[in-house]
């Protein structure tokens, strides 16, 4: 009897230690996937920080009765820079909400904030 359970006990630490083996490498997925969105988030606040200037450097024109021309061309960029920061939110919105793997909405990492 007892080398029955010497031998069951050892088939329940091997399971148990795949079991474990598979959520210590599910846990680092999850940490390489957070790592890359925060990296992602801190260089989206950096484009929108460097957006605010040239914003205030447009506002800085404008008062100081730039010609139109100058004030058109200035808009124009900003206009660009604007499109590429809505398009970014998005896609670092839709990282939060949607699950990347089965493209389902309400599956994704932040769920439960919606």
């Amino acid at each position: 009897m007892k080398m029955n359970m010497k031998k069951f006990k050892h088939c329940t630490e091997i399971k148990h230690s795949n079991i474990l083996t598979e959520h210590i490498e599910g846990v680092k997925e999850l940490y390489r996937i957070f790592h890359k969105f925060v990296k992602d988030s801190l260089d989206f606040n950096n484009r929108l920080k460097n957006y605010s200037l040239d914003i205030l450097f447009f506002t800085e024109c404008f008062n100081n009765n730039c010609n139109d021309k100058e004030i058109l061309i200035l808009l124009n960029d900003l206009l660009e820079e604007s499109k590429e920061n809505h398009r970014l939110a998005k896609e670092l919105e839709e990282r939060l909400f949607i699950d990347e793997e089965v493209g389902e909405e309400d599956g994704g990492s932040m769920k439960e904030l919606k």
